[in-house]
């Protein structure tokens, strides 16, 4: 507190992190079930201690759980073919890594262009982008990497990545002398994919792109073997998206919190 007062700061919001794809908010609800990689897990009292000092509520962040015995409803891929068609909006499907490093050049313009109208979210240097480019390619699975096109041009995406958190909490964080190979086996044999990060450009949302992603992302899933998956940090608010996810059957069963600090306690 005294840190952001010596520098004129009037609010402070977080904890957020360092990137687009970071995860945010504190834990307090579903401290039972496994974390999903990069998304922040805490003990339980942590939001009693952060609340004692002042910070109050500012947002939540809900995360669902999909196994593979929710089936997703024929009509939607049916819907789906339908927007191909009648919109010429296609979905890129990629097999090898080095095919995405052809994205990486409009990701900047891509991802800032989705945020626009939407709130709390900043858009991206150029430093950024490399940074989250390279943690796409270290952890992509290119068959769950989604980009809407429109004439050639990229206008939504929708990440996913195979959940190596289970390697991670057996090699306690440390890469060395053998946990690297953990890590590379657990890549391999994993069954949970984490679904991380969506978007679609202003000028086309409500053209049926949202649809179309999760059509194609669960025909990969099923398709990749994986069995499981963490749709993580779907913001509260965004109740239609929250409302046509619980009709398909996703339980959220998690929910970060972020929290504010107003300027008098900064004084």
């Amino acid at each position: 507190m005294q840190w952001a007062h010596s520098r004129g700061l009037t609010q402070i919001i977080g904890p957020k992190g360092f990137s687009a794809l970071d995860g945010l908010g504190l834990l307090v609800d579903g401290f039972n079930h496994r974390p999903a990689l990069g998304i922040p897990y805490n003990q339980e009292y942590y939001p009693a201690l952060i609340e004692a000092t002042g910070f109050e509520p500012e947002g939540d962040i809900l995360s669902g759980y999909l196994d593979e015995k929710i089936q997703f409803p024929e009509r939607f891929h049916q819907l789906a073919e339908k927007i191909r068609q009648r919109r010429g909006i296609t979905v890129a499907r990629f097999k090898k890594r080095s095919d995405l490093r052809s994205l990486i050049p409009k990701l900047k313009e891509m991802y800032n262009a989705s945020i626009q109208g939407t709130s709390g979210n900043v858009p991206l240097t150029e430093g950024e982008i490399q940074t989250i480019a390279d943690q796409m390619l270290r952890f992509a699975d290119p068959r769950l990497i989604k980009i809407l096109m429109k004439d050639g041009e990229p206008i939504g995406f929708l990440f996913a990545y195979p959940d190596i958190s289970a390697a991670i909490q057996r090699t306690k964080g440390r890469l060395l002398p053998f946990g690297w190979i953990l890590l590379l086996r657990e890549f391999k044999r994993t069954k949970w994919v984490n679904i991380n990060g969506a978007g679609i450009i202003e000028e086309y949302r409500g053209l049926g792109g949202t649809a179309l992603l999760f059509s194609e992302i669960f025909k990969s899933i099923a398709e990749g073997g994986f069995r499981q998956a963490d749709i993580v940090q779907i913001g509260a608010d965004n109740e239609k998206m929250l409302r046509e996810l619980r009709d398909l059957g996703v339980d959220f069963y998690k929910r970060h919190r972020i929290y504010q600090l107003g300027q008098s306690h900064l004084n």
